[in-house]
């Protein structure tokens, strides 16, 4: 199952289809209509989850994204997966479209308190999550956007591995997403320049706006973050959105460490030598050995990927297959 922001649903389909060939044993179904989302945040999440399942719930201290096809009310098949989509702990919950309405009340009947959509684009901006159509866009890469945590270098191949690859080997990120700190209402798109007293430069755009009633106004939007080849450090200063004052603040959810790639080691020196000597001789098959080892070693971590990448396969295959025999029995009920 692939989850995907709503505005961007058709697009998606239509690109997988692109890549399917007439001869693949490979079907694409929209169950959006069957399903319903629910995400449950909060330190108190574990608990709701075992008064809500039962000792059947497993999850606890597991990795982002480990999830478990868990049971509601006897029958209700419930996908429960580790993560919020947000810095704060808590499960996504995906469930029979059916069950849903009383999925949801049980949680409220637990002390959860309700969100709308209204509350959960504030945690998302405020948060730092970047969404499709608003910071999410061809304009600008996943480094950029925060979502270093999400990137892999290693797997593939995949379209853009090779531009972001270059990007993290020169450090090369030349815009980044920050919160801002407003000092009043602004509207997404809306310039953003340094202060009139550094000469008012253009170095970015707001991308998202929220009210935060008595907590002010604010906004996440990219900011040019290299300046002459040189990274400039953005967190704390004082830039203006058309015109009015701003603070940029780091937000939760985003990440800027780089992800790391395999590097293979190199040899190089300023002076000449013969390469019948026999330190060159020596660091020849010093350097081969290491290239050997390396390749042995990314060999059995290809490996070892592999089958951990069948057996969660395997899992999953179980899971669906007791849930489609759970869907044919209430039918035929």
């Amino acid at each position: 199952m692939l989850i995907t922001s709503p505005n961007m649903k058709q697009q998606l389909l239509q690109r997988l289809d692109k890549y399917i060939f007439p001869a693949d044993d490979v079907s694409i179904t929209d169950v959006s209509d069957k399903c319903k989302m629910l995400t449950l945040l909060g330190p108190q999440a574990d608990d709701v989850m075992q008064q809500l399942t039962g000792d059947a719930f497993v999850l606890e201290d597991e990795p982002y994204c480990r999830h478990q096809l868990l049971k509601f009310a006897g029958n209700a098949p419930i996908i429960v997966a580790v993560g919020t989509g947000l810095a704060v702990p808590g499960y996504t919950l995906i469930v029979d479209a059916r069950a849903a309405p009383d999925v949801y009340a049980a949680l409220v009947n637990k002390g959860c308190v309700p969100m709308g959509e209204a509350d959960w684009e504030r945690a998302r901006i405020t948060q730092g999550r970047p969404a499709a159509g608003t910071e999410l866009t061809p304009d600008h890469n996943p480094l950029e956007a925060g979502l270093c945590h999400a990137v892999s270098l290693e797997k593939g191949c995949y379209i853009g591995q090779e531009t972001l690859a270059k990007v993290t080997n020169t450090n090369g990120i030349k815009q980044q997403l920050w919160g801002l700190q407003l000092s009043c209402r602004a509207l997404p798109g809306a310039t953003i320049t340094t202060s009139a007293a550094e000469g008012a430069e253009v170095i970015g755009r707001l991308t998202s706006y929220v009210n935060l009633e008595q907590n002010g106004h604010f906004g996440l939007g990219y900011l040019r973050s290299r300046k002459r080849g040189v990274q400039v450090p953005l967190e704390g200063i004082t830039v203006e959105v058309d015109g009015q004052p701003a603070k940029v603040v780091n937000v939760p959810y985003v990440t800027r460490q780089l992800p790391k790639q395999q590097t293979s080691s190199s040899s190089s020196s300023s002076a000449s030598i013969p390469s019948s000597s026999p330190t060159a001789a020596n660091a020849d098959v010093g350097i081969q050995d290491r290239a050997a080892a390396a390749k042995q070693a990314k060999a059995a971590e290809k490996a070892a990927q592999e089958a951990a990448k069948a057996e969660r396969l395997k899992a999953m295959q179980a899971r669906l297959a007791a849930w489609q025999a759970t869907q044919q029995q209430e039918q035929q009920q």
